[in-house]
């Protein structure tokens, strides 16, 4: 089941949420939107789900206008990232709700609610805990059962909103790893909200990039990883350095670097570079620094470089741990900086280009 949205806005008070946001999520699709907290993305995956209304725009679900249809009849499934699990129910009551509370006429039997449940339990691996309470969980467990409840109802879309935001950091690992698994046997269209970009780079098909209330970027992670649309999206989306820049008659001139062809407006720019794009040689092999401090970071070698003439804080280049090896260099060491890799914007704007 498809997910399209048309022009959604929705204000509370003066607070502008979603400022006509626009996109589409095929059938099958696991989709991540990512963005900043207040940035809109969970009052967008409630509208949805039908739990909040918007000011304007549609919803469609499977191609058919599901804008004005009560929760009920949108066949959603919504995880919540604290579970919202009945805490007086066992586990088994827990995912049997959504199908034991529906009218008569459309209610399973009792065997068919159990078998179904079972299934669920089973799915999730939580068989040998079906008469447990969720307190007597740990986090991960219960997030699970959470999900297993959403599942039960056979939803044609799952929503999640930072469906891990409550773990520990290796419990989220695991669970994302688990939920990607999921996914991939059972084949549903899900949507889910996180602020965490490794969260939404190793689970979903594709991600959308969120920012007051808009949509900066939709692409697949290497595309918004390697293509950044916006300053926006390459300062928020993985880790980034800023050096001063010029552009001047279609030359951008970065430092002292010889001037490359860059067309655009004149004026000042900021040219945003990744760590592990910094490229370090000898003297003359590009703008001058000093090394101040070099340390190893699991696989990763992290050089902290003062550059001539340079505002603000040291460079850090991330070196693969054969590479540094290969060419190592100390505190105190002077080095030549280039980039292998760029993106130039104008220094009050969103948009760029590269190099």
């Amino acid at each position: 089941m498809s997910i399209a949205v048309e022009g959604i806005r929705k204000r509370f008070g003066d607070y502008v949420a979603l400022d006509d946001v626009a996109f589409e999520v095929q059938t099958g699709q696991l989709a991540a939107i990512l963005g900043p907290s207040g940035c809109g993305k969970t009052t967008l995956l409630r509208i949805i789900a039908g739990l909040e209304t918007p000011d304007a725009g549609r919803v469609f679900l499977q191609g058919r206008e599901a804008t004005e249809l009560p929760v009920a009849r949108r066949r959603v499934g919504f995880v919540f990232q604290h579970y919202a699990l009945f805490k007086h129910m066992t586990v088994f009551d827990n995912v049997a709700f959504g199908l034991a509370v529906r009218p008569r006429r459309d209610r399973p039997s009792r065997a068919t609610i159990r078998a179904k449940v079972e299934e669920l339990l089973a799915l999730v691996q939580l068989e040998a805990e079906a008469g447990r309470r969720p307190t007597q969980l740990s986090g991960g467990q219960r997030q699970r059962v959470a999900l297993a409840r959403a599942l039960a109802v056979e939803p044609e879309v799952l929503l999640l909103d930072e469906p891990f935001g409550a773990l520990d950091t290796q419990v989220r690992q695991e669970l994302r790893r688990w939920l990607r698994r999921l996914h991939d046997a059972l084949h549903f269209t899900s949507l889910f909200v996180t602020h965490d970009q490794a969260e939404a780079f190793e689970v979903a098909d594709s991600v959308l990039v969120m920012s007051r209330g808009r949509i900066e970027q939709r692409g697949t992670p290497e595309e918004v990883y390697d293509a950044p649309a916006t300053a926006f999206v390459h300062g928020f989306v993985g880790t980034t350095l800023e050096v001063p820049a010029f552009r001047s008659g279609g030359q951008l001139a970065i430092g002292p670097l010889p001037r490359v062809a860059d067309p655009g407006p004149d004026g000042e720019v900021r040219v945003v570079v990744r760590p592990e794009d910094l490229v370090l040689g000898g003297v003359g092999t590009g703008w001058p620094g000093r090394v101040v401090r070099v340390r190893m970071v699991g696989p990763l070698v992290h050089v902290d470089v003062a550059l001539d003439g340079g505002t603000g804080d040291p460079l850090v280049a991330e070196l693969p741990v054969e590479r540094y090896r290969a060419g190592p260099v100390a505190a105190g060491d002077v080095v030549g900086v280039r980039f292998s890799r760029y993106r130039a914007y104008p220094a009050n704007a969103h948009g760029g280009g590269g190099g």
